[in-house]
């Protein structure tokens, strides 16, 4: 489910916040059969909703207990459905030989975004990129469906302007530079692990343009948040979006 939450002000006409997740489930099984069952050929990956559709060169980290044995998947067109919600690929058989419980398999995507280790992994993903779109799945028999470990917040801007800045009223670091995800069908654990303690995100903006931000995980803005914008050296508006705390849950 997708939630949007929107404030509306007389300069800046939207600013919206878009939320997801999607859940998969275990496979069902006879509990008295202790047959291995047979391994799949290859092996489905679903978008999330925010990701929404593949593309041919998007790369997908795969992993089990162990980094050292851990695979990115690179698509291909001919991996990737009509509809674009699904890619279809083989996996390396190293990739199994180190199994994390429950789901054995986890994956995330985009495989650029993740502090990539040799060591023991488990469940665990470290992030070095927070500022992007983050979705993380585990295995459930051959599918991996992909979850939103990232929440959005989109305003868009009418006027003489050429910049903008973001922060929260309590002048907490506001950009989180490592982050810590763990999505199994046992649990979701998102944690903010390191920020940069600086209170703004500046960015260039034209009129009519439209701001998407990425933050990592639960994003808390004490005491409210406020926009700024800017035009060459001066800052002549500012627009609180909430007067009070503002808490962003992860997808």
């Amino acid at each position: 489910m997708i939630k949007v939450f929107r404030l509306l002000f007389p300069i800046v006409a939207v600013f919206s916040l878009t939320v997801c997740s999607c859940n998969g489930g275990k496979q069902g099984g006879d509990d008295n059969d202790n047959t291995e069952p047979e391994r799949p050929e290859s092996y489905k990956f679903v978008a999330s909703d925010l990701k929404g559709t593949w593309q041919a060169g998007d790369e997908i980290f795969v992993h089990g207990a162990l980094g050292s044995r851990a695979q990115t998947v690179t698509l291909t067109a001919a991996d990737i459905s009509e509809d674009g919600k699904t890619a279809t690929v083989p996996l390396d058989e190293g990739i199994f030989e180190y199994p994390a419980e429950p789901d054995g398999l986890y994956a995330v995507w985009p495989a650029e975004a993740v502090k990539f280790s040799y060591g023991v992994l488990k469940t665990k993903t470290t992030f070095k990129q927070c500022d992007i779109l983050l979705t993380m799945a585990y295995l459930d028999y051959d599918t991996f469906v992909f979850t939103d470990a990232s929440s959005a917040l989109s305003f868009k801007v009418t006027g003489d302007y050429d910049k903008y800045a973001i922060a929260a009223t309590g002048r907490e670091g506001i950009t989180i530079t490592r982050f810590e995800g763990e999505y199994t069908s046992e649990k979701k654990v998102f944690t903010q692990l390191q920020n940069d303690g600086y209170p703004f995100i500046y960015g260039a903006v034209r009129s009519g343009e439209e701001i998407l931000l990425w933050f990592p995980g639960d994003m808390t803005f004490n005491g409210g948040l406020t926009v700024y914008l800017g035009k060459g050296d001066n800052w002549p508006a500012s627009y609180p979006a909430s007067s009070k705390t503002l808490k962003i849950p992860a997808g």
